[in-house]
């Protein structure tokens, strides 16, 4: 995990176990929760010994790796690794499938409802003509 002393200048990052322990002993408060970062609030930049780290990058078409290693006597140790994806190729296929609706939309072949009667509502009511219609006796004697 990030360290940072009591100023908040960079120290050398420490195992996650340890980041957890720090702050529970009163000893590191949290300055950040996204990347995670602690800060000390007993120790100095100046008086430490920082040893540093180098940052590697490997930039690609869909994804870019970041790497945070250090360096002992030619021996590279890791410390993070990061696989960072491009949103290119998700933007270009939610821009596919939309434009595969739209075409979808267009080409559909919808029945439409017949338009009802140009001249308004039947001028004899809904229930007359219903009624005039029906077959069985209890509704022929009900209309009149």
């Amino acid at each position: 995990m990030f360290v940072l002393d009591r100023q908040g200048h960079p120290l050398d990052p420490c195992h996650p176990a340890r980041a957890r322990r720090l702050p529970a002993a009163g000893r590191a408060v949290v300055h950040r929760h996204t990347p995670f970062v602690i800060r000390l609030k007993d120790r100095d930049a100046a008086t430490s010994t920082i040893e540093g780290v180098q940052v590697g990058i490997d930039p690609g078409s869909k994804h870019t790796g970041l790497a945070v290693f250090t360096d002992h006597g030619g021996s590279r140790t890791g410390k993070y690794a990061i696989r960072l994806d491009h949103r290119g190729a998700a933007i270009r296929d939610r821009l596919s499938a939309r434009a595969a609706l739209r075409r979808g939309r267009r080409s559909r072949n919808l029945r439409h409802r017949a338009p009802g009667s140009s001249t308004g509502p039947d001028p004899r009511g809904g229930s007359r003509r219903r009624c005039a219609t029906a077959s069985t006796p209890p509704c022929r004697e009900w209309c009149g």
